[in-house]
């Protein structure tokens, strides 16, 4: 794949016809690390095959011998040179901080805040043309899997047997020719696409300007550096019968996810 530039249009569909004295807030949306289908958008560089070791009591992040890619069994899809196009919904609405726009005088209260944040979260899409989503044998089973027998055979020791250290692989990553942003579906429903705009209304004739920070581009700085990265999570475990004496456990959840991503806006991996 040749070097690629993803650039993302950032906006949201035009609001006509709203009343002059409907309620107006500020929603700031963060696209440092936002979950989509395919993943988190990665501001990383973490290309497939990377290994992380996380020491969740500190949160320190640490960089392990990343599994070679050749001796991975690797699906891409689409196959390469195919033109698609997908609307991925969904930023985490902890990516999302609402305020009230100075001189207004609009209280903020708990009940608005969580219904700004979930309009926002469910709307907000990710548009990709051209995309390359690449994975493990579609079976996400990487870390136990028998192709990468030697490279636990020669990495993995006991003093990694620790529930407070986390093994981060990058499972599935996403590369793309171009991105855009939308509020709301990108297309009419005539398949047309729809102008960009800054606004949206929720219901209360609540009128909220959008702001997006992060993210903004995304330089591909290779043909295996990923715009998007799909993270799994295990810990080390002890199996006297296993091929290399070794097991890895997943953590499942979307919680882990949730810690892991706060740990790598707050610590650099190292």
């Amino acid at each position: 794949m040749k070097n690629q530039y993803v650039v993302l249009a950032l906006g949201s569909i035009a609001v006509f016809g709203l009343s002059s004295c409907a309620d107006h807030y500020l929603a700031d949306v963060s696209l440092d690390d936002a979950m989509t289908q395919f993943g988190r958008i990665n501001s990383h560089d973490l290309p497939i095959g990377t290994v992380l070791l996380w020491h969740k009591k500190t949160n320190e992040i640490d960089q392990f011998t990343s599994i070679p890619q050749s001796s991975l069994s690797l699906e891409r899809t689409p196959a390469t040179g195919t033109e698609e196009q997908t609307a991925i919904k969904g930023v985490s609405e902890t990516d999302i901080s609402i305020s009230t726009p100075p001189l207004s005088g609009l209280p903020l209260d708990t009940k608005t805040t969580v219904g700004i944040k979930a309009a926002v979260g469910s709307e907000t899409s990710l548009e990709l043309d051209q995309y390359y989503f690449e994975h493990y044998d579609g079976h996400y089973a990487l870390p136990n899997d028998p192709s990468t027998v030697t490279w636990r055979q020669q990495n993995l020791r006991d003093k990694f047997i620790d529930p407070d250290l986390v093994f981060v692989f990058v499972v599935a990553d996403t590369s793309s020719n171009q991105a855009r942003f939308y509020t709301g579906t990108p297309t009419d429903n005539k398949g047309n696409p729809k102008a960009l705009d800054n606004s949206l209304t929720i219901a209360g004739n609540k009128i909220v300007d959008l702001s997006y920070t992060g993210g903004s581009s995304i330089t591909q700085k290779g043909a295996s550096i990923p715009s998007i990265v799909k993270y799994r999570y295990y810990t080390l475990e002890k199996d006297t019968e296993g091929a290399t004496g070794y097991h890895f456990k997943r953590i499942p959840g979307d919680d882990i996810d949730q810690q892991f991503i706060e740990a790598l806006r707050t610590h650099s991996i190292e």
